[in-house]
């Protein structure tokens, strides 16, 4: 038997272990002068994640709403390859997804490399950056891997602009009173709820509608309430719920 599987009970925990590395950053961000570099709190990383540049920042929002996604990692690997002089050299990409292929929707899902470059990027340095990234698709490749670009066009959606709205309120879990406060007004309301309707039937104390609105969004955030995410969130949004 391999030394390297003796530490572990079997191959598949040390595989767990290996994805793991990879979810460890190689590269802390920094500002070149042009970039406003920062974190945001990751929940499923259990950790801070840092991002370059205010795409990179809604991407982080992306995968880290997004009920695919597992785990992911910014600045998680350096792929090699050779520049356009001949000389070796390393590149690093944005982010490093993994996905929730338990379950059955997401199942054929592949672990994905993300970059996040601004268009006018893309399009001034191409000659280059087509050369590293068709050289980062064959790394990909041999992993197994997806490798993917990113454009500040793709993250300007209503989705992202909810999940950057929405993921904060997954910080903390409100008190089970206001989670019932609150479904019991969806009930009532069924099938022509929207959040200004929920709030005004679920309490007339001003205090405590001002505390429902956090569970309200904790509840459409754990898509427990559900609407349309592809359409920006307003207090006049349909909402609804499965019925059991």
């Amino acid at each position: 038997m391999r030394k390297s599987l003796l530490k572990y009970e079997n191959a598949g925990k040390l595989a767990i272990k290996m994805r793991e590395e990879f979810l460890k950053s190689v590269r802390r961000v920094k500002s070149n002068g042009f970039t406003s570099p920062g974190i945001i709190p990751s929940r499923k990383n259990n950790a801070m994640v840092d991002y370059e540049s205010t795409p990179e920042k809604d991407m982080a929002y992306f995968l880290e709403f997004s009920i695919a996604v597992k785990r992911f990692t910014p600045q998680p690997i350096e792929i090699p390859y050779v520049n356009l002089k001949g000389k070796p050299a390393k590149y690093t990409p944005d982010f490093l997804a993994f996905y929730n292929t338990e379950i059955e929707e997401f199942k054929n899902e592949k672990p994905t490399v993300f970059e996040v470059k601004m268009r006018r990027y893309l399009k001034k340095d191409w000659l280059d950056l087509k050369n590293k990234y068709v050289q980062a698709m064959r790394f990909c490749d041999t992993k197994g891997w997806r490798f993917k670009i990113i454009t500040e066009v793709e993250l300007n959606t209503p989705y992202v602009r909810n999940a950057k709205f929405l993921t904060p309120y997954l910080r903390n879990t409100p008190g089970l009173g206001l989670i019932e406060n609150v479904m019991d007004a969806m009930h009532e309301l069924e099938d022509s709820a929207t959040p200004r309707d929920i709030i005004n039937i679920g309490a007339t104390d001003f205090y405590r509608r001002a505390a429902l609105v956090p569970a309200l969004w904790y509840l459409v955030a754990k898509r427990i309430i559900k609407c349309d995410l592809t359409q920006d969130l307003t207090m006049q949004t349909p909402l609804w719920y499965i019925k059991s």
